[in-house]
């Protein structure tokens, strides 16, 4: 399970600011000879505030994307060759630290072709990691793939001994727009959230906001969890999110959200989830598949302040469908996915009975 608490303050501006949520259908110690994260030598002051200050000013400005060049060798790398770009282990950020955490990160290409900043934040000082291909191992087959015209990172991973004291293992990752993804102790990745969504309901219309800079609190020895915060910014609006997260069972996510619209919205969608549902028992006629079943999540669960449960499965129409609560007032909402056993699916590589839920109490 993966339990996320949200607020949002929306401000400046006027968007129909409604619940939405979107489904997708469709789917040890550093030596100086290993490789390392190298930081800017100047520092700048940091905290939320700041933030939210600058979020503010920034929506009083024209949205300026920071997409790879078109001619950008990296945009043409497909998912193999993508996959054969792979971050050194032994150059994580804070090994050999005394702290419970630690940082990979990932290298643009592919689908990721928007770099984002990303900083370090120590007493209120922030740093920003420089970019380095010296971090990252190019399978030979890349040759010509310069990796200095990255101009960035693309998002970056947490690690933490989640599952077992022994080694550290990930469970945070933010990459592409304003997705994240977590898991709680013993699961694999599965279903994702997002920082926010615009106009999901009108095909071809929809905006994908991205989150173009982060700041991450370097935790104490003794942290149970890691703070960071994301910038979020697109041609209609900008804001300051700022995270709290405890890694376990469930890994709980606290989410503070202040929106500055640049323009009129028509649809807001707070605290989104994207899921995969492909097919299980009610439609298993129609796949060839020797699974049972293939789902990230299998439905959506709203608790009302009324006291009433609606539960909804998830399907896999043939046409663009939505489905509206109108009245609801949800004390918490969720993507679960309820069928927890190998039988249920019958993938021992994809391992769907480990994916998780996520639950959001606003």
């Amino acid at each position: 399970m993966h339990i996320t608490r949200w607020s949002a303050h929306i401000k400046n501006g006027r968007p129909s600011g409604v619940l939405a949520l979107a489904l997708s259908l469709l789917v040890s110690q550093t030596v100086l000879s290993q490789p390392h994260a190298e930081t800017s030598e100047s520092a700048r002051f940091f905290d939320a505030e700041w933030l939210d200050d600058y979020a503010k000013e920034l929506s009083r400005k024209p949205y300026r994307p920071a997409d790879l060049a078109a001619d950008n060798p990296l945009r043409q790398l497909d998912y193999d060759d993508y996959r054969r770009i792979v971050f050194k282990p032994e150059a994580a950020i804070w090994r050999g630290l005394e702290t419970p955490f630690q940082l990979q990160l990932f290298h643009p290409g592919f689908l990721a072709t928007s770099p984002v900043q990303i900083n370090l934040v120590t007493a209120s000082q922030a740093q920003e990691i420089a970019f380095t291909s010296n971090l990252f191992n190019y399978h030979e087959e890349l040759d010509g793939i310069d990796g200095a015209a990255a101009g960035g990172y693309a998002g970056f991973r947490v690690h933490h001994p989640i599952n077992t004291h022994e080694r550290f293992e990930e469970f945070l990752v933010f990459l592409g727009a304003s997705y994240f993804r977590g898991v709680g102790q013993n699961q694999f990745y599965g279903l994702s959230a997002r920082g926010l969504a615009i106009n999901t309901e009108e095909p071809g219309r929809e905006e994908f906001p991205r989150f173009s800079e982060f700041w991450i609190e370097m935790p104490a020895s003794d942290a149970a969890n890691i703070r960071l915060h994301a910038l979020l910014d697109s041609p209609s609006i900008t804001g300051a999110l700022h995270f709290l997260v405890q890694p376990g069972l469930p890994t709980i996510v606290d989410v503070e959200a202040s929106l500055f619209p640049r323009r009129d919205i028509a649809r807001v969608g707070i605290a989104p989830l994207t899921s995969m549902f492909l097919f299980d028992a009610t439609n298993r006629g129609a796949f060839d598949d020797f699974r049972s079943a293939v789902h990230d999540s299998d439905g959506l669960l709203i608790n009302q302040a009324n006291g009433e449960t609606l539960w909804r499965p998830l399907a896999n129409p043939s046409k663009f469908q939505v489905s509206s609560f109108g009245k609801v007032r949800p004390l918490g909402f969720g993507l679960l996915q309820r069928h927890q056993t190998f039988e249920q699916f019958q993938d021992a590589e994809a391992r769907y009975d480990k994916r998780p839920s996520l639950w959001i109490e606003p």
